[in-house]
């Protein structure tokens, strides 16, 4: 296959690939580039002079290969690479460790800290050859364990995922067992779901696996494996982005299966976005003309699903810095951070002016173009992700051979009180890079998890942390040899809700902020690779693209959103009276790790509270003298008392108090955070006192915050277990001496934060929106006292008697039927009335009133059907006409 000595001309079409241009790619981090006028990087060539100096933004393998790629096409040039840190190459780090295996035999094994594989693909394979790493390569061939066996973590065991169609049958049956396949029904009857709104313009992917076929397809499968590609909550990112191909499949077909199925048959590509943009299209036909690559090194690429390098993909970082440096024209400047850079015009150019360097330290430079890799917060979140490579001299661990496993977020906190993300069997994954035998593992922690920690484990936390998982997954209890472990803070972008409406309104403001002259850029062509291909190309004001861009920016969004949640919630606390807003965080109630000195268990009594009482009377008892400490919590709330007051009390097996401790938490919290603190409150001394071989059993006597270990929810939430918590307060020491310190803490002053917990916030929401109903009724029912025809005559409420639903109705037709007969709801009549609709009109062309939608719009009867099954209602008595007896009927 041909593929190498690419022309210059190719190499600048690479680097002149559109932005936007397949939003399938859509997951590159936005560059900004700033040059004498709107031209092409890759038309600069063309001209008289090229540019004299361009600075590079970020030594990453983006930066790495930016600084390459231009350096080559512009020889003539002075290129500034600038790093923050001691030396290029951002998360792709290999350290090479000396072990000994089972045998005593010396040899080394290698730890990769970041990505550790490659998929095979033109690009990279042209640039691997032309560093001339052929012979550095390790494959992983497609009937390799590594390639075939890939697993799943559910609920508690390994289920190894498909490989080859048709599914084997003994794989099927296994993985229906376990759950894992459950709602998948829900893909059968994917083409029938009903399209999605059209004023949908995102959603997550979660919400989009959920509606499409089943929440817990989300929740078991497409879960986990955004946890190994973006460490994401699938609730969170944007399926508009990183689902682009189904997203698309349905705006073009009405359905994700049917859709796939008419392109393949059909050649048919879905409207918008296709699979592959004509221009991806058309460069990679180019690259396969112009490019070759050695026959033998290409037909090993394609025998194989991944592939590495002998030393670890450092070794590529390394290589390309070389290369880099070999140029002549390139010069990188370590310890370097950007500090700021604007718009200079000198002489009728402009340019770009760059403050870099340490704090303290900086300096200032000019320059004509600037290319930058640097990330953008404004554009994307990040998350934190934690590594453990782990190295066992015993070659034999591992319960089964193969690339390893993935954990989804459907996991019971229990299997995974660590927060893992999953495990990679490095020793089976990957072959040719140690020089000894043995176990080699890397755990994965992190990601979406922990969001809002202020801190996170250390190293040796970290390592407990994953040996405890190995125990519980694989029963792997030996002891490693040897360990690194790696925090990666903000390593990985999360393509959120709403990306692409950033990054169009992040693009405006740039082209305001450099008057007109920055251009938005794509990072790295995003081939199967995620590397290493550079692409820039700058969009002309007539380019469809750029014009899509200005349409979508400049529509009234509010016309057709509904409100954000966000907002909702943001204005709603705003609106609390007397209270410092600043005071008011969020909060990760009670984040404890238990698990890092003491094994435990939650466990809720099923019996009643006297039964519980006595049953665990005797059982006190019966531990006399045993090597065994019961902890009592309970929190209380005082009429006089100016908090929320916590009491914690420990006993021995002989029955004699050993500790006591009381405290307010502030009187802006509820009962059911005090409950939370003395359960974190007893935790925190029972590790404290932990001793080997010790028993220490936690007693609480409030069910919501038991559960609440599980999810550490900051809101008390509901359950439909049985009303079973103790011991509670009947006769039982140690609860009537936790209760008696909590009542004494409430009349006390706080001794902690006074800061507000989400829970109480709650509470307040809803005063206010009661209030606020109770006003809106006051309001509607004054209404027939001045015209005896109006709508809330005709349909009266009472508050006295309870409408009830029957149990199964959907609650979107119960809300509708409330929001009609309250007059206030989402139709044109309402949202014309505060400027949210330019036409008051339904689609029959008559006003979209709630009187119109009930009784008369022939467009809704199917509806009004639905309606009228699915919530019975009293009759109301109406007067005289023929319209209001029909409404009798209907209602």
């Amino acid at each position: 296959m041909r593929f190498q000595n690419a022309s210059q001309k190719t190499l600048k079409t690479v680097a002149a690939r559109p932005v936007l241009a397949s939003q399938s790619l859509f997951t590159c981090r936005p560059l900004l580039a700033f040059r004498h006028g709107p031209r092409l990087v890759s038309q600069c060539r063309y001209h008289s002079t090229d540019p004299e100096r361009i600075a590079v933004l970020g030594g990453g393998i983006a930066g790495l290969s930016s600084a390459y790629y231009v350096g080559k096409q512009f020889p003539n040039s002075e290129i500034t690479l600038f790093e923050a840190g001691n030396d290029p190459g951002g998360w792709i780090r290999t350290r090479r460790v000396d072990v000994k295996d089972a045998e005593g035999k010396e040899g080394s094994v290698l730890f990769e800290q970041g990505p550790r594989a490659l998929r095979p693909a033109p690009a990279t394979a042209a640039l691997i050859q032309e560093l001339g790493l052929i012979n550095d390569v390790t494959y992983t061939k497609r009937t390799d364990p590594g390639a075939t066996n890939r697993f799943i973590y559910y609920p508690d065991k390994l289920n190894r995922l498909p490989s080859k169609m048709p599914i084997e049958i003994p794989n099927l049956i296994s993985l229906w067992r376990s759950g894992l396949l459950a709602g998948f029904l829900g893909v059968i009857k994917e083409p029938w779901e009903k399209t999605r709104p059209a004023g949908l313009v995102d959603e997550t992917v979660g919400s989009f696996i959920a509606r499409r076929m089943d929440k817990r397809l989300a929740d078991n499968l497409i879960s986990a494996g955004f946890h190994g590609i973006y460490a994401g909550d699938i609730w969170q990112l944007s399926a508009r982005t990183l689902a682009a191909n189904p997203w698309n499949l349905e705006n073009t077909f009405g359905s994700v299966i049917g859709g796939f199925i008419k392109v393949q048959n059909d050649a048919v590509e879905p409207r918008g976005n296709s699979f592959v943009h004509e221009w991806d299209r058309n460069l990679m036909a180019n690259m396969k003309k112009e490019l070759e690559v050695d026959e033998g090194f290409w037909s090993n690429l394609t025998e194989s699903t991944q592939f590495s390098l002998r030393n670890g993909l450092q070794q590529l970082v390394r290589a390309l810095g070389d290369a880099v440096e070999d140029l002549g024209n390139v010069k990188v400047k370590t310890m370097a951070p950007i500090q700021s850079f604007k718009p200079l015009s000198q002489d009728g150019k402009l340019g770009v002016e760059i403050v870099s360097g340490q704090e303290g330290s900086t300096s200032t430079e000019s320059f004509d173009l600037a290319i930058s890799t640097l990330r953008e917060k404004d554009l994307t979140p990040y998350v934190t992700v934690m590594t453990i490579n782990l190295y066992y001299p015993n070659p034999h661990l591992l319960p089964v051979e193969g690339f390893g496993y993935l954990i989804p977020q459907s996991v019971p906190f229990e299997q995974n009180p660590e927060r893992g993300l999953g495990v990679i069997f490095d020793s089976s994954a990957i072959k040719g890079q140690d020089t000894v035998s043995g176990t080699k593992l890397t755990v994965m922690m992190g990601g979406h998890w922990w969001d809002g920690w202020e801190s996170y484990p250390t190293e040796e936390e970290g390592l407990d942390m994953a040996k405890s998982l190995l125990a519980r997954h694989l029963n792997i209890t030996d002891e490693p040899t040897a360990h690194y472990v790696n925090l990666a803070k903000d390593c990985i972008p999360q393509y959120t809700l709403g990306y692409q409406d950033r990054l169009a309104g992040f693009a405006e403001r740039m082209s305001g902020e450099f008057g007109g002259e920055s251009t938005i850029k794509d990072k790295v062509y995003v081939t199967q690779t995620n590397t290493l291909n550079l692409q820039h190309h700058e969009l002309s004001s007539n380019h469809p693209i750029q014009k899509a861009i200005t349409r979508i920016t400049n529509t009234d969004k509010a016309s057709y959103k509904k409100p954000n949640q966000h907002r909702q919630l943001y204005t709603i606390v705003k609106s609390i009276p007397e209270r410092d807003n600043n005071s008011v965080e969020k909060i990760i109630p009670y984040r404890f790790r238990p698990w890092e000195s003491l094994n435990y268990k939650v466990t809720v009594s099923k019996k009643s509270k006297e039964e519980e009482a006595i049953a665990h009377t005797d059982y006190i008892l019966s531990r006399s003298g045993d090597n065994f400490t019961a902890i009592y919590s309970d929190a209380s709330q005082h009429d006089k008392g100016i908090g929320i007051g916590v009491g914690v009390v420990a006993y021995s097996s002989t029955h004699e108090e050993t500790f006591s401790q009381k405290t307010n938490i502030g009187c802006s919290q509820l009962v059911y955070n005090g409950e939370l603190e003395g359960i974190a409150q007893a935790f925190e001394h029972a590790a404290t006192v932990a001793q080997e071989g010790q028993e220490i059993y936690v007693y609480a006597d409030n069910q919501a915050a038991i559960h609440r270990l599980n999810n550490l929810s900051d809101n008390p939430g509901q359950h439909i277990d049985p009303p079973a918590v103790g011991p509670g307060h009947n006769d039982v020491k140690g609860n009537e001496k936790a209760d008696t310190l909590a009542k004494e803490a409430a009349k006390e002053r706080p001794t902690t934060s006074t800061t507000a917990s989400l829970a109480y916030l709650g509470t307040e929401i809803n005063k206010i929106q009661k209030t606020e109903q109770l006003m809106e009724y006051k309001r509607y029912t004054d209404r027939p006292t001045k015209n005896r025809s109006s709508y809330s005559r005709i349909f009266k409420l009472n508050t006295h008697t309870t409408i009830k639903v029957p149990k199964g109705t959907p609650r979107e037709i119960s809300s509708a039927f409330y929001s009609l007969k309250l007059g206030h709801g989402y139709f044109n009549s309402y949202l014309k009335r505060f400027n949210k609709r330019d036409c008051n009109l339904c689609i029959c062309y008559k006003p979209q009133t709630p009187q119109h939608l009930l009784l008369d719009c022939k467009q809704y009867k199917t509806h009004r059907n639905t309606l009228k099954e699915a919530i019975p209602h009293r009759p109301i008595t109406l007067h005289s006409s023929s319209k209001q007896r029909q409404a009798s009927k209907l209602l």
